[in-house]
């Protein structure tokens, strides 16, 4: 997978994480590179940072570094009329983009904020709800004690599964 001369690997990494920073990728489609997966918007930008990923030992970290300390990145997000006229949704990077920011990354700076925060790696997931077969039972019990005080990364997820299709996959085993 790592292999010099396969690029794939590096390709999509660098996509996906131009995906993650600037709100689209190069290719749209992040989980289709095949024959079914949009063409590159800009190919040789592409091509550029799997060869930057590859240099640097894959590391994410330095092509996370490089992309936001890019021109690109540091961009002001006000629109003007020329560039609107010529490139409404900036794909050009003539300006960032605005984007929301992500509720978990909210909630985490304001435990930060507070002092609540529990900065400590690892360990066991924490739950807010309690345990019911369906979806719609699950109730909160617990949203903010010093056990939810960790980042959101550690929490443990509701997640919402069709009656009809888990028995649809349970009947196939």
């Amino acid at each position: 997978m790592v292999d010099s001369n396969n690029p794939l690997t590096a390709r999509v990494m660098a996509n996906r994480t131009w995906h993650h920073i600037f709100g689209s990728g190069i290719v749209a489609t992040p989980s289709d590179f095949g024959l079914a997966g949009a063409s590159p918007t800009h190919p040789e930008l592409l091509d550029w940072l799997a060869d930057q990923f590859i240099a640097s030992d894959y590391s994410v970290k330095d092509m996370i570094r490089m992309m936001v300390m890019s021109r690109g990145f540091r961009q002001s997000a006000a629109p003007n009329e020329v560039g609107l006229a010529k490139d409404s949704s900036a794909q050009l990077l003539w300006r960032f983009p605005p984007r929301r920011v992500e509720a978990e990354v909210i909630r985490d700076n304001v435990l930060l904020a507070s002092g609540h925060l529990d900065t400590s790696i690892g360990g066991s997931s924490y739950r807010i709800h309690d345990v019911k077969q369906r979806y719609a039972q699950w109730e909160v019990v617990d949203n903010f004690s010093k056990p939810t005080w960790r980042r959101m990364l550690y929490q443990e997820r509701m997640r919402r599964v069709s009656t009809s299709n888990a028995n649809d996959f349970v009947s196939t085993l």
